[in-house]
């Protein structure tokens, strides 16, 4: 098959080029340099010009799945009349990172479906391989696994003399905005125990004073911290049968009963309680405080009643080593304290924000990423090397420095008023 070419699907009927948008995205991340080839680039000026393609492409990027949500997002996005109305996600589909991919061919003369879905998603493509994208990725974003899409013909002109197709597809995480603003919460006092929260009672001083790396999501152990092997007193051996690399795998749950609140007060509860179990020494361990973790599952469950609702939080932690020698990887977040009380809570997370890392050494870029719906962002960088972290333009530029010697938290504290 000639490279940047697709597989042979038929879209003559709108549900078949509606799955025909996602099997082109997966086209696309089976290979993305060999499928730019066909677009013609050169493979080596492509990766000269896009070091981090490397890294993703060694790493292998996971193939968009279709869910039942986004689909549905997918759909009243794609409505011009307005007649849908997106859906109201639930605490369980909400995810942590979206972004959508849109477009509309206009023509006089019949233009397959197929040659206009590809003009959208490869004009799409072509902006992530330009070295000079700011924006968030989305083809080539490893993070969205699961998508919608959408495709219908309309009328491009008020007096229907050119017909168009519309194209929608709308990619989301795995991870759900209410596991992300955990993680955010246990790396946060993984980081600075006695600041970044307080317990009535108990002080978190004996789990100062140690230098703890961050945490990040291992999609083996999300995907088992939502089964019941998790629950057998032989979990460990269940985790690296599942297939978890690593060792050490150590769990620490809570299920508690609330007063009906939002689901940002929720996540701040259930924290609370996890990090109350491990100064009460309820944990059987150190889970959030064990100081060698490298990987994290989390799962959470919401049930909501009448006047109350049940909640209960899953958190499996285990040991791999460093996947990249020579670099290392920042857990961020860009935070507005509107509490003021020098730390982020759930709800002050800033999305959409893009953030420049710059090399104090080269003076030079050395990344930028974007942050999601709760102000998290990731980036892989050299380490050993100065950096500057910068947010914002003018009077609400925020820059941090921060020297880089090896997996690390950095929070990025930004004005209330600040927008977005």
């Amino acid at each position: 098959m000639a490279a940047g070419s697709v597989p042979n699907v038929h879209a003559s009927d709108t549900h078949g080029t509606r799955q025909y948008i996602l099997d082109l995205i997966n086209w696309i991340r089976l290979d993305p340099v060999e499928y730019a080839r066909g677009l013609g680039y050169d493979a080596q000026t492509l990766m000269d010009q896009n070091p981090w393609l490397i890294t993703l492409v060694e790493q292998g990027l996971p193939m968009v799945v279709s869910r039942e949500y986004l689909q549905l997002q997918a759909a009243a996005r794609n409505d011009m009349s307005g007649a849908a109305p997106e859906p109201e996600p639930s605490l369980s589909q909400d995810p942590a990172e979206t972004g959508q991919i849109s477009g509309a061919v206009s023509f006089l003369n019949f233009v397959d479906p197929q040659a206009a879905v590809g003009f959208v998603i490869n004009h799409q493509f072509k902006k992530e391989l330009d070295p000079g994208f700011s924006g968030r990725r989305l083809i080539l974003n490893p993070s969205l696994d699961f998508a919608g899409a959408d495709f219908r013909a309309d009328r491009s002109t008020t007096d229907g003399s050119r017909l168009a197709y519309q194209v929608m597809a709308v990619l989301g995480s795995g991870i759900t905005r209410s596991q992300r603003q955990m993680l955010n919460l246990i790396n946060q006092v993984r980081h600075d125990p006695t600041a970044a929260v307080r317990v009535p009672d108990y002080s978190l001083a004996q789990f100062a004073g140690r230098v703890r790396t961050p945490l990040f999501f291992h999609d083996v152990l999300q995907a088992f911290a939502d089964t019941e092997f998790l629950r057998t007193p032989e979990y460990a051996i269940h985790a690296q049968n599942f297939g978890y690399p690593g060792l050490w795998v150590t769990r620490s749950s809570v299920l508690e009963i609330f007063p009906k609140t939002d689901a940002d007060t929720m996540v701040s509860w259930l924290f609370s309680a996890l990090v109350l179990n491990e100064a009460k020494g309820l944990a059987g361990g150190p889970v959030i405080f064990g100081s060698y973790y490298t990987d994290a599952g989390i799962s959470l469950a919401f049930t909501s009643g009448q006047t109350l609702d049940h909640a209960s939080l899953a958190l499996v932690t285990g040991i791999t080593e460093q996947d990249t020698p020579g670099y290392s990887r920042i857990y961020g977040m860009v935070y507005a304290d509107a509490n003021q009380d020098r730390v982020y809570t759930p709800g002050e997370g800033r999305s959409g924000r893009t953030v420049s890392v710059y090399d104090l050494v080269t003076f030079q870029p050395a990344a930028t990423v974007v942050t999601d719906e709760t102000g998290h962002f990731s980036v892989r960088l050299p380490s050993d090397r100065p950096y500057a972290f910068q947010t914002g333009e003018g009077d609400t530029l925020v820059s941090r420095d921060l020297y880089l010697t090896e997996n690390q938290f950095f929070s990025l504290p930004v004005p209330v008023d600040a927008l977005p």
